[in-house]
């Protein structure tokens, strides 16, 4: 099984034991416990600056960022709504600032009951194509 889809098990773990009425940072912490079971690098509340030539004006903070053995953001969410142009926009600048090629939106809070999921990849697999941007959007069953 390749990393994201522990992600994805994981995150259906903690949707089916917690259900979708907590906020954003209980289920960050279950994530870390996953993680940590599996002993993956990884650190929570990373901060990142927001810069303009050469000067931090200021930073925001992603959930959680993984190091090894995957580099990839986790970018948390327990909203009713569905995941949103906002939320992709938030998770494209913490990957354009911390400079890492991956990332994915959990959101835990959907009305439905389901886990949605939004994955933002760096698809670099094929030797004669550029680097692009590999997204997609799935509320799994």
């Amino acid at each position: 099984m390749d990393h994201y889809s522990k992600i994805k098990e994981f995150s259906d773990q903690i949707l089916e034991e917690l259900g979708s009425s907590y906020k954003e940072h209980i289920y960050v912490n279950a994530m870390s416990i996953h993680l940590r079971n599996e002993n993956y690098l990884f650190q929570t509340e990373v901060i990142v600056p927001i810069n303009y030539k050469g000067v931090q004006l200021g930073y925001e903070r992603a959930d959680i960022v993984i190091y090894e053995p995957i580099k990839c953001i986790l970018e948390f969410k327990a909203q009713t709504q569905s995941i949103s142009k906002k939320e992709i926009a938030q998770l494209t600048k913490y990957k354009k600032n911390l400079d890492i090629d991956n990332g994915i939106i959990i959101n835990f809070g959907n009305l439905n009951g389901k886990l949605e999921y939004h994955e933002m990849f760096e698809n670099s697999t094929s030797e004669n194509s550029t680097s692009e941007n590999n997204k997609k959007s799935i509320t799994i069953e």
